[in-house]
C-alpha cells in the first residue's frame, strides 16, 4: 500500500490486514486499535498514514481538518469510553 513504511506494513499483516480492501473493510480506527492491542507503539502519523493509504495521498499533506476528523473518530471509539489511554500522554490538539 502506498504511503506506508515497512514497519507499518508488518504491523498491518500482524493484525490480519494484507490489502487495501481489507483495510477499507476493517476501517482505520478498528485497525489502529488492533495495532495498539498487539502492543505496537502507535502514533498519530500512523493513523494519518492509514487514512492516506486509502485516499491515495501523502499523509504529510493531509489537511488540518482531515487530521482533526481522524483524531475525533478515534476519540469517539468505544475504547475511549472505557477509559483507554490513547497515543500515550500526548495532546490530541497538535
Amino acid at each position: 500500500m502506498p504511503n506506508l513504511g515497512l514497519t507499518t506494513v508488518q504491523w498491518l499483516r500482524a493484525v490480519g490486514i494484507h490489502t487495501r480492501d481489507e483495510l477499507e473493510r476493517q476501517g482505520i480506527t478498528t485497525t489502529f486499535r488492533a495495532m495498539e492491542d498487539r502492543g505496537f507503539r502507535t502514533t498519530k502519523a500512523i493513523l494519518y498514514a492509514l487514512h492516506a493509504a486509502l485516499t491515495e495521498q501523502n499523509w504529510r499533506e493531509l489537511s488540518k481538518l482531515e487530521k482533526t476528523s481522524l483524531l475525533d473518530q478515534l476519540s469517539a471509539s468505544p475504547d475511549i469510553a472505557r477509559g483507554r489511554r490513547v497515543l500515550g500522554e500526548r495532546s490530541w490538539s497538535s
